[in-house]
């Protein structure tokens, strides 16, 4: 390993270390902050169910979810060399938002199957831009970026479309989830989550 190597190593395990401590400071301040503070050291009966029935599943959730998030980014950045590529860009979301308002309309409102319902919208709106953006060639980056801009105009269109099949609380409902809405948040649901994220980190991590 070069001296050049083994300085960003350095600075990475730097970087990593400082936002370890950014989160550990604001998974303490999420703990006690809220509608009613509670001292996270010091809690009776009450401010035990608020910590760890409430507000903890939510910020296990939001940490899983932030991991899958950033992952999911920066691996899209490296993957087509373009530091503008997400997966809002290249249609992903769009597809997971389109496959949640299909599963409440027709499935009802149970989040494993909203979750499957996402999942296979995420997959089907990339397997949209990859087939856009293929060529004889092979794939090329340009157009598979604007590819992705079709696709999430395209299914942008649909979901405004779909919104007016809803009645007023599904609809809440739905606008709640697109704005990352953790009310539901369990722990079944955070393990998962932060499971995911950390595999895909450590996948992506050990493939650099």
């Amino acid at each position: 390993m070069t001296k050049t190597q083994t300085d960003s190593r350095a600075k990475a395990y730097k970087a990593w270390l400082i936002l370890l401590i950014i989160l550990a400071i604001c998974f303490l301040f999420a703990l006690a902050i809220g509608s009613e503070w509670v001292n996270p050291f010091n809690v009776d009966q009450t401010g035990y169910a608020i910590l760890y029935e409430i507000r903890l599943p939510r910020i296990l959730l939001a940490i899983g979810v932030g991991i899958c998030l950033s992952t999911s980014g920066a691996s899209l950045q490296a993957m087509l060399r373009n530091p503008l590529a997400e997966p809002y860009l290249l249609g992903v979301s769009n597809g997971a938002a389109l496959g949640t308002i299909l599963a409440i309309l027709f499935a009802g409102s149970n989040a494993i199957v909203q979750a499957g319902f996402a999942f296979g919208g995420a997959a089907f709106a990339m397997c949209c831009v990859y087939a856009l953006s293929k060529t004889k060639a092979g794939i090329n980056v340009e157009r598979l970026v604007l590819s992705g801009v079709i696709i999430t105009s395209l299914l942008s269109a649909v979901i405004i479309l779909l919104t007016g099949l809803l009645d007023a609380a599904r609809l809440r409902g739905f606008t709640f989830w697109l704005l990352g809405d953790l009310s539901g948040a369990g722990y079944p649901g955070a393990i998962i989550a932060i499971g995911a994220g950390l595999l895909g980190t450590a996948i992506c991590f050990f493939k650099a």
